[in-house]
Formats: structure tokens, sequence, C-alpha cells
């Protein structure tokens, strides 16, 4: 327990969890035990009043509670005056309050579900095997996709979009690497593909190209 003396009047105790462990007591039995919180405070207001000479006669004496950390609990004394009270009720409420907050089991942080992909990009060293592939996936695949080419190799890029039926992006996948190498997908290689590649087709690639079979 730290007790440090912010004015004349006023007072501020720390107290840990480890504190109260040493002293014999958890905080489960303090929130299901007011008479322990009583008494513990009773302690408290005993030794401000005998080490460190916090005179409360003729004075109100008013105690709250608040957390600090995690761990860590302060106790707010404070000399006022006017007819001698000692409220120790209101503090004895105010930490109570706060030890079944810090009784109760933390919440785990909601799981953040990954956004399925819904975007790849497959190159193909010849148009023979884009073809070919675009062949396999004809009634299967209908969403987005265009195709480039760049320094002689062709990129074929899909974006699983259609509304019904839309077929597992591993399935497709599976197909794509039949025939062609599966390339990474960002924003920032479709924009250099776009811009330093040769768009050959630019909407619907995959069903245009069968459809040249």
């Amino acid at each position: 327990m730290k007790i440090e003396k912010i004015n004349d009047n006023q007072l501020k105790i720390i107290i840990s969890r480890t504190e109260l462990l040493r002293r014999n007591i958890e905080i489960d039995e303090l929130v299901n035990d007011s008479s322990k919180i009583n008494s513990l405070l009773t302690d408290m207001m005993d030794i401000v009043i005998n080490e460190f000479d916090f005179k409360i006669a003729n004075s109100t004496i008013v105690v709250e509670a608040a957390a600090a950390t995690d761990d860590d609990f302060v106790l707010l004394v404070t000399r006022m005056g006017g007819q001698t009270t000692n409220d120790l009720d209101s503090a004895i409420h105010m930490l109570t309050d706060l030890l079944q907050t810090r009784a109760r089991p933390k919440p785990k942080p909601p799981k953040i579900l990954k956004k399925p992909q819904d975007k790849c990009c497959f190159s193909f060293d010849t148009l023979d095997d884009c073809i070919l592939c675009c062949n396999r996936l004809l009634g299967i695949f209908e969403g987005e996709s265009f195709l480039a080419k760049k320094n002689g190799i062709y990129y074929l890029a899909l974006n699983n979009t259609q509304p019904i039926d839309r077929p597992p992006m591993a399935y497709l996948e599976a197909l794509l690497a039949e025939y062609g190498t599966k390339c990474p997908v960002s924003p920032v290689f479709e924009e250099r593909l776009m811009e330093h590649g040769e768009v050959i087709l630019q909407n619907y690639a995959t069903i245009k190209l069968a459809q040249d079979i």
C-alpha cells in the first residue's frame, strides 16, 4: 500500500492486487462480502490518521474510490470543513463496483474474419494454353476477367463477381493451375499490368476466348 499526501486536506491511497493477496484477500471475497471491504477501508483510515497525522475531528471526511491500472485501486481521502463525518459507505459501494468489474471475465475480442479472396491471376506461356483453360471454365465461371500480354507472357485475371452459382476460388484456381502459373494479386500488380502491358480483352475475357474455339 502506498499513501501520498496531495495537500494538507487530501491524501491518495494506492492499493494493489498484490497487497490484497498479502492480506489473504481475494477479489471475489471482497465482491461477495462487503464487511471485508469495510474492514479494509477502516484499516486504511487508521493508518492515515495515526501515521500521517490526518486529523478528522470537526471535519467531514469523504472517501472516493477509483481505478488506476488493471492491478491498482486508488482511494482519495479528502478532509472538508463541517460536522465530523466519515463517509465510508459510499467508498464501499464504489470500490465494490470496481471490484465486480475487475472480477468479471474480460470478453474475448471478436474474431476478424478474413474476406474470402475473390480475385486471382494466372500467367500462360502461349495464347493457346490460355484458350484451352478458358474452354474449361466455360459454363463454370462467368464473372469479370481480362487478358493482357507483357514481355511475351499472357496474363488472365479473374474477379469472381457472378451473383449466382459462384464457384469457389479454390476450385477455379485448381483448373487454372492445370494450364498456367499463379501470380500474386494486388492493386499495384493489376495497375502495372494494365499500364505497361498490352490489354487484349478487357471485359469477360474467359467467355470471349472460349467462344473463339
